[in-house]
């Protein structure tokens, strides 16, 4: 019989992915420790109590974490930065951040990555409204997607070229995010 002993002194955890590029592993992302960071942990998917790497992120909290490719991708409550992009291979080496661009007020909330990263901001402070943030694979601010009328965001997924938004309104709403030409967006409550 093999008896494991797990910590649970650990932090909570904010946010976990499953990384299976080029092996199959745990991302553990926990909220603030004593010293005031956030703690990335890399372990093994088949013996999570195997790290091989733990990063410490000075950070107020990471919200989620998303491999891809070579590449671990994640959105932060920070007041100078959306995100930060990690080598998966070495996390301990220097990461790309993801700068706030101007006008943004709110954390993120959500993210998706194909060949660009797309952030979204929720639109919950009073004045605000939900936002899709366009950023090139490297981390540089290509476009913004603003969405005048719609509040409260939840989540978000991509469909060929279509968004499908979700919010915390009353019976939720679903919003279809779709390209009009010339490189502009509409969008339509469909619930």
């Amino acid at each position: 019989m093999l008896i494991k002993n797990y910590n649970y002194n650990s932090n909570e955890v904010s946010s976990i992915a499953i990384d299976t590029y080029l092996s199959q592993y745990l991302w553990i992302a926990f909220l603030k420790n004593v010293s005031g960071n956030c703690v990335l942990k890399k372990a093994s998917a088949h013996n999570p109590l195997q790290i091989y790497f733990t990063v410490d992120i000075s950070t107020d909290k990471i919200v989620k974490i998303v491999p891809y490719g070579s590449k671990l991708y994640m959105i932060l409550e920070d007041s100078s930065l959306l995100g930060k992009i990690y080598q998966s291979a070495n996390p301990i080496a220097s990461p790309t951040d993801i700068s706030i661009p101007a006008g943004i007020t709110e954390y993120p909330i959500d993210i998706l990555l194909d060949t660009n990263i797309y952030i979204l901001i929720p639109g919950n402070t009073t004045g605000t409204n939900a936002k899709i943030l366009e950023f090139s694979s490297t981390g540089t601010h290509t476009d913004t997607i603003d969405l005048t009328t719609i509040n409260n965001a939840k989540s978000f997924t991509k469909s060929g070229d279509d968004f499908w938004i979700i919010t915390y309104k009353e019976v939720g709403e679903l919003v279809r995010v779709y390209p009009s030409g010339g490189g502009s967006y509409s969008y339509s409550v469909t619930i």
